[in-house]
């Protein structure tokens, strides 16, 4: 599903990853993106698409600045919004995360201010060993748009439409 961002919602996009950034860092979380794109560049996609996210769910996006686990709830699951600049682009999550935390990913392409929710799979489908990759960066778990597992965007769990 493609998803637009108005003026005023990319606003509100920059100024809580900027917001998110300095937060973090004031609570002490280590920076540890996989990208080799900037900070910044990083933070305003992955708002973006948390945003886009939740504007094709119809509902709010979460405007907290301090550091948590997941990026929302809905129909009884938590998400986590993977974004991506690239349209073939995979879900990537860090080494260490723990299943629980989340209960699926969701993957989102494009940049500020068009963007494609692309699809989602389940924590325990990613959070698997024959999973773990490299991509210059340590290792990371990574689910391609093409592997079985990966839920193309038809409809989500319980209901939820898209």
């Amino acid at each position: 599903m493609k998803v637009s961002l108005n003026e005023m919602e990319q606003l509100v996009v920059k100024t809580i990853a900027r917001e998110r950034y300095n937060s973090a860092r004031s609570y002490g979380v280590v920076d540890r993106k996989v990208s080799d794109r900037s900070n910044e560049s990083v933070d305003i996609e992955g708002v973006g698409g948390e945003f886009a996210f939740s504007k094709a769910q119809n509902t709010y996006p979460d405007l907290n600045d301090k550091p948590g686990i997941n990026d929302g709830e809905f129909g009884g699951w938590t998400y986590d919004v993977k974004t991506t600049p690239y349209k073939t682009g995979r879900i990537i999550v860090k080494i260490d995360a723990v299943l629980g935390n989340s209960d699926m990913y969701v993957l989102v392409t494009g940049k500020l201010p068009h963007y494609t929710v692309a699809g989602w799979c389940w924590a325990a489908d990613i959070l698997e060993d024959d999973m773990i990759g490299n991509l210059g960066r340590g290792e990371c778990y990574i689910m391609p748009q093409d592997h079985d597992k990966f839920n193309q965007l038809r409809c989500l769990p319980n209901g939820g439409k898209l």
